[in-house]
């Protein structure tokens, strides 16, 4: 028992400083600037103030499908009690979140640790580290999903954890649908977690493969069918309840748009926009940093692009440089370049198909003749 004190202590004052911890980072470097907060936040305000789900600032409000619902609600749910814009009671309760996920780490350390005489000292390792992170923290200040989602990721694997180590089939049964479950609630806050989901899925089938069954078979044939058997009824299972998540979206989606989109789309356009997938590409080649990403792909058909924002490197010449910072310039000023546009096609030289057919008149002198060019 004095052991189980100190160890309750132990995690008790972690977890204390790992909440003021994320408290103090969240007052002292709020960030609440980049393009995505900014959705975020508008999709939160009109469904409080409008009771729709857009990102437009202005009327008409039109209903929109370019993020997801997950971390809206969560914003949404936040203003609804402390106030609308309040987010620093969002940065509060995101602290208080990212405290829960490092208690969560420490329990799943515990749980895998395979010796019984290392597994508090192993789970307080793991609570260190995951107190100590620099790079989880710093999430509490932004309006961003990513609080959100390390909590569903950790609360996913904690759940297939139990349901891995589960010896009665009951368990198991409820266990890996309210795994997949989660795992559906983490992809409404990011796509990007239906790869995990899909890993964890893989992780049960080589599991169920390998583990010996608990059911009594004479020939090895019988126990290698009993064995694909069981994993494919079990993934089943997981993969409808990561469905079941994902079907009010799929439903809201389809009858606002009629289109079925249960996530969103790849460019995050509304139907009907022209995605600029050329300049999609162009960054590719090239972006190796983060700090590209809002100015030059998070602002695009938000606010304007400024060319001098590209590095040097991004361009393999001059003419290069000179093409992108002329295309941006359209970008920038759409209304110059549809101008321009409407000159260059006023003052063009003809087509061939309009140009005078000169070849059955006779020139009045030798000389006009003379003047007239090939072409004209």
């Amino acid at each position: 028992m004095p052991d189980m004190r100190k160890a309750m202590l132990v995690y008790a004052l972690l977890l204390m400083a790992a909440f003021f911890v994320r408290v103090a980072v969240a007052g002292l470097l709020p960030n609440e600037e980049s393009v995505d907060s900014q959705v975020y936040t508008q999709l939160a305000r009109n469904l409080l103030e409008r009771g729709v789900y857009s990102h437009e600032t202005e009327p008409p409000l039109r209903p929109s499908f370019v993020r997801l619902p997950g971390y809206p609600l969560f914003l949404a749910g936040v203003y609804a009690v402390f106030g609308l814009n309040d987010n620093t009671a969002v940065a509060a309760v995101q602290a208080l979140i990212d405290t829960a996920t490092c208690a969560l780490i420490a329990l799943v350390a515990f749980l895998w640790e395979p010796n019984d005489k290392l597994k508090r000292r192993t789970s307080i390792a793991a609570l260190v580290l995951a107190v100590a992170c620099p790079f989880t923290t710093i999430y509490v200040t932004t309006i961003l999903p990513e609080t959100l989602t390390l909590l569903m990721t950790v609360v996913m694997t904690l759940l297939a954890t139990l349901a891995l180590k589960a010896e009665r089939q009951r368990k198991v049964l409820l266990l890996w649908p309210a795994t997949g479950f989660v795992a559906g609630l983490a992809i409404l806050l990011q796509p990007d977690n239906g790869v995990f989901a899909a890993a964890m899925a893989l992780t049960l089938v080589l599991s169920t493969l390998v583990r010996p069954s608990d059911v009594n078979l004479r020939k090895k044939k019988e126990e290698v069918l009993y064995r694909f058997a069981r994993a494919s009824y079990l993934v089943a299972v997981f993969a409808m309840a990561v469905g079941l998540a994902l079907v009010p979206w799929a439903i809201r989606n389809f009858r606002e748009f009629h289109i079925f989109e249960p996530l969103t789309p790849a460019y995050a356009e509304m139907p009907g926009e022209v995605v600029p997938r050329g300049y999609r590409l162009w960054l590719r080649t090239w972006v190796d940093d983060s700090r590209f990403a809002g100015p030059l792909l998070g602002a695009l058909n938000v606010s304007p692009i400024n060319p001098e924002d590209i590095p040097y490197h991004a361009f393999d010449s001059i003419e290069e440089k000179r093409r992108v910072a002329a295309l941006l310039g359209q970008y920038n000023d759409p209304a110059k370049a549809r101008a321009s546009a409407i000159e260059d096609r006023v003052f063009e030289s003809p087509t061939p198909s309009q140009a005078p057919d000169l070849t059955n008149e006779s020139p009045a002198s030798e000389s006009e003749a003379e003047a007239v060019e090939p072409g004209e």
